[in-house]
C-alpha cells in the first residue's frame, strides 16, 4: 500500500518514533549503568518504558469524546512522569531519574512541533533513511 501523503510530510512524521527509539535507548543505557543501584535502576527503566506508551496511546481514537485534536500520547507521557515526581516527592524519595526523564520527553515533544518540518531534519531524514 503506498503511502498518500507528501514525503516531506513523511519524512516529518518519522522523527516522533525515531526520538522515541532515541530516548528509550538513553534511559535503557542509564538504567543498566544503575544496575547495582536498584532505586535508580528501576527508575530509568520506568523512564524508559514511558517511551512505549506513546504507540500504544496514539491508536486510541480519542475523536469519539471530543479530543482529537490533542496529542493524548503525548500529554499521557508527561503526565504519567509527572505522577512518578509527585509519589515520590510525598514519599521523599529520590526523583532525580523522573526529572531528567520528563526534560527529555518534554523537549522532544516541542522538537516534534517545531524541528520536525525544518530542511535540517529533512536532509538529515532522507539521509538517515536513504529516500
Amino acid at each position: 500500500m503506498e503511502s498518500q501523503l507528501a514525503p516531506e510530510a513523511n519524512l516529518a512524521m518519522i522523527f516522533f518514533p525515531f526520538s522515541q527509539m532515541l530516548l528509550f535507548g538513553v534511559f535503557y543505557l542509564l538504567a543498566i549503568l544503575n544496575r547495582h543501584k536498584s532505586a535508580i535502576h528501576m527508575r530509568y527503566i520506568i523512564v524508559s518504558s514511558v517511551s512505549l506508551l506513546g504507540p500504544t496511546i496514539g491508536r486510541i481514537n480519542f475523536e469519539a469524546v471530543g479530543l482529537g485534536a490533542i496529542d493524548m500520547d503525548l500529554w499521557f507521557m508527561n503526565l504519567t512522569l509527572g505522577g512518578f515526581i509527585i509519589y515520590d516527592q510525598i514519599n521523599k524519595l529520590k526523583s532525580t531519574p523522573y526529572y531528567f526523564g520528563l526534560g527529555a520527553y518534554v523537549l522532544m515533544h516541542w522538537a516534534y512541533y517545531s524541528f520536525s518540518s525544518t530542511d535540517l531534519w529533512q536532509a538529515a531524514a532522507r539521509n538517515l533513511f536513504l529516500l
